[in-house]
């Protein structure tokens, strides 16, 4: 004999599943135009700051190159903050970690190999990182820095300060740690 509802319940799930369909494909396409929007929203502030490129034999470096603004910076030649991002950013978060600073010192603010504006060279090692800052302080004439590095900023801004001393005026390592030297065990 056969179940009455048998019709019923092949129409039911078929509702059921066509209104989930429905609502996981109205989600994507919310989540899709978010998506689109913040993406926007970033390539225009990034487009807000003032971003300088440079050609090294490194490739093309992009950075942000910031005079002091503070009614007290009088300085002819201010201190220098060289400031190195993390692992989410580019210039825009080495700019952002030292904001308030830059009322006194003179803010360099370089994205990294392979963030924004910047090519990867070499290998992208913490030593040929160094050695391309190195090379732009010497285009922009600078002397010496404090060197900030930032989370992931941390192992360039610690080669940096151990390969040229005699450029850095400081180390200051914000939420870093040093490079793991050795590979973790599976146990």
């Amino acid at each position: 004999v056969g179940c009455v509802w048998c019709v019923g319940c092949v129409w039911g799930g078929l509702y059921l599943l066509g209104s989930t369909a429905l609502a996981a494909t109205t989600y994507m396409g919310v989540q899709g135009i978010r998506c689109r929007r913040a993406l926007h929203d970033a390539v225009d502030e990034l487009a807000s700051y003032p971003v300088k490129t440079v050609h090294l034999s490194y490739g093309e470096i992009a950075y942000l190159d910031i005079m002091p603004t503070g009614s007290s910076s009088v300085y002819s030649d201010p201190p220098v903050i060289l400031s190195l991002h993390g692992i989410y950013g580019g210039y825009d978060q080495a700019f952002e970690n030292v904001r308030e600073l830059s009322k006194h010192y003179r803010i360099i603010a370089p994205s990294r190999f392979g963030y924004p504006g910047s090519a990867v060279a070499g290998e992208g090692s913490p030593k040929e990182q160094a050695a391309a800052l190195m090379a732009l302080l010497d285009i922009l004439n600078i002397e010496q820095v404090y060197v900030l590095g930032a989370s992931a900023g941390g192992t360039p801004a610690l080669r940096f300060a151990l390969d040229y001393p005699e450029r850095t005026a400081g180390l200051i390592l914000l939420s870093s740690a040093p490079p793991n030297q050795t590979h973790p065990t599976h146990q």
